[in-house]
């Protein structure tokens, strides 16, 4: 384990070049977003190539603002993520919200190569193709 606080725990995964966030049952209030953007600042810092797995399968809706506040992140730091996101997994087990992200994602397309996926043992399968072209 190298983080966790009450909003999500973050590991690294069969490898140095997965990082697997979970999120937990929790809304996160600013200072623990805030301190969620601060991890992900320190880990695209090490300028590494990353395969990040979002396990979002207990995770609530996030805030309007604080969809906002992500969104502003990812625009201000777009470079970076664009260099060292080598991909992105998101595990959300709910055919509601796997639409409605893939819905977000059309109209607000993300600078990171991305799947979305409703269990671990997909995740993994996608992982194990990633890691051969890091």
């Amino acid at each position: 384990m190298i983080y966790k606080d009450k909003f999500f725990s973050a590991e690294y995964f069969n490898s140095k070049n997965v990082l697997k966030i979970i999120f937990s049952e929790i809304e996160p209030d600013e200072v623990l977003f805030d301190n969620y953007l601060k991890f992900l600042d320190n880990m695209y810092q090490k300028n590494e190539k990353l395969i990040f797995v979002y396990d979002s399968s207990k995770a609530k809706y996030l805030s309007s603002e604080l969809r906002v506040k992500l969104g502003s992140w990812f625009k201000t730091n777009s470079n970076t993520v664009k260099k060292y996101n080598h991909h992105t997994i998101f595990i959300i087990n709910s055919m509601m919200i796997r639409f409605v992200l893939n819905a977000i994602f059309v109209v607000e397309k993300p600078v990171y190569k991305y799947d979305i996926v409703k269990s671990m043992e997909e995740a993994q399968v996608i992982i194990d193709q990633k890691l051969q072209s890091i």
